[in-house]
């Protein structure tokens, strides 16, 4: 039978009562937990005190065996077997967690000790150099597997420790060292690019920093028996590049790209004031030539130049740079180390212009650029904000100054060739900005 319909009057405002609850089994079972609970639980188990039990032992039986003075061949097993369960713990923990980081660093010491153990038991002993190199290329191996970051930068310290080894006249490791060895160069590369390449992955400015460092320590490590004129002229090369390349990854929002300009400037810029000062000598005499250069210095130029000319490519790409502009830096990165390999070229375009000396014209001439280039400098800090930018534009325009500034080069000739260089420098700068500007402006497509 169909209910009547149901009205609601003025009498019905009264408050309703609800009925009562009924508790089912089903309503009255607890709550499934999230995905976000389970990953709680999950970091809760994984990070427990028991979990730290492994390290704990580790150190426990590292000073143990310290402690007893064992002798070192016998450390085989007894450091395999620890490295097995602190490799096991590192698995088990949560990425980028304190135990896992801790857990790889002293997986690293483990592995390093049954390895360099098991070469003595053969008759292999390493020196302490030696064992920095082994330890840079297992803690390179041990960050990849586990993506830490303190074992990527183990690696890299351990690697520039090996490189400042090479230098014994710097006394660092007096005393602490035993011997020398050049058995690494050859791998250092390798270390420093994988180094390189985890610490961008990581997002560790830090672990790049080092291995910028460790990098250009070891070009100088590698130019055996060359002038260090020549070895400026390498590093202005290889400065250039970085510089340039760092302006391309800038553009595209990439991270570390700030750091490689902020580390490139001041090196390029050192460099080129050591080669202007050698052509600014009073001597009267040419500079000293160094040619034909050897496989290195070609190889490190021919690099330098390929990743310049890549990276002035990138950032025509991306409108920040006109081709004006890529020609202008190429030819100006080209310039001053051809100068300091063979200086015979610079003389020989001096002498198509009466009245010009090679010494101190271009010596003159790297100072007007240098001083461009400081103004740019402060323009671009003052226009981003940047205050390391305008400090290294103050730094080179100082610089000039002190080495330009001097009692016997107060004459009519120097006068007209800085200022007549300047103004070309000044002129070009503002060509390639303002080709930029154009370069950068959106094209309107008519149909």
């Amino acid at each position: 039978m169909r209910q009547p319909k149901q009205t609601l009057s003025a009498n019905d405002n009264a408050p309703i009562r609800p009925g009562p609850l009924r508790l089912t089994q089903r309503s009255a079972m607890r709550p499934r937990p999230s995905s976000s609970s389970d990953k709680i639980i999950a970091d809760h188990r994984k990070n427990s005190a028991l979990a730290w039990v492994t390290p704990i032992v580790a150190l426990l039986m590292a000073g143990y065996g310290v402690f007893i003075d064992a002798p070192f061949e016998s450390l085989i097993w007894p450091a395999a077997l620890i490295a097995a369960l602190l490799a096991w713990t590192a698995i088990l923990a949560e990425p980028s967690s304190r135990l896992r980081n801790i857990c790889a660093v002293l997986l690293i010491g483990a592995v390093v000790v049954s390895l360099s153990s098991f070469l003595a038991s053969h008759g292999f002993s390493l020196m302490a150099v030696e064992m920095a190199l082994l330890t840079s290329t297992i803690a390179l191996l041990v960050g990849w597997s586990f993506g830490s970051r303190p074992a990527v930068m183990l690696s890299a310290l351990a690697a520039l420790a090996y490189l400042v080894s090479l230098f014994p006249e710097l006394g660092v490791f007096t005393g602490l060292i035993d011997g020398f060895s050049h058995i690494g160069i050859a791998l250092i590369p390798a270390l420093l690019l994988g180094q390189a390449g985890l610490g961008q992955y990581l997002r560790s400015k830090s672990i790049l920093m080092v291995v910028l460092i460790a990098s250009y320590i070891w070009v100088f490590a590698s130019a055996t028996n060359m002038p260090l004129t020549a070895l400026a002229g390498i590093g202005f090369a290889l400065a250039a590049a970085q510089y340039c390349l760092g302006k391309a990854w800038s553009a595209q929002g990439a991270f570390g790209a700030r750091l490689h300009v902020s580390f490139a400037a001041p090196v390029a810029l050192i460099t080129a004031i050591y080669i202007q000062t050698q052509w600014l000598s009073d001597s009267g005499g040419q500079a000293v030539a160094f040619w034909p250069p050897n496989q290195f210095w070609w190889a490190a130029f021919g690099g330098a130049m390929f990743i310049l000319f890549i990276s002035s490519l990138m950032r025509y790409k991306s409108s920040q740079i006109s081709l004006i502009g890529i020609f202008v830096i190429s030819v100006a990165a080209l310039a001053l180390p051809l100068a300091t390999a063979k200086p015979d070229w610079v003389y020989m375009a001096f002498d198509y212009l009466p009245g010009l000396n090679a010494i101190p014209g271009l010596g003159l001439v790297i100072g007007a650029v240098i001083i461009a280039f400081g103004l740019i400098w402060i323009v671009s800090g003052l226009r981003d904000g940047q205050l390391l930018t305008i400090l290294y534009g103050a730094g080179a325009i100082g610089a000039q100054t002190y080495i330009l500034y001097q009692p016997d080069r107060l004459n009519m000739d120097f006068g007209v060739i800085f200022i007549v260089s300047l103004i070309c420098a000044l002129c070009i700068g503002g060509l390639i900005a303002g080709s930029h500007s154009e370069h950068s402006l959106p094209r309107e497509h008519h149909a």
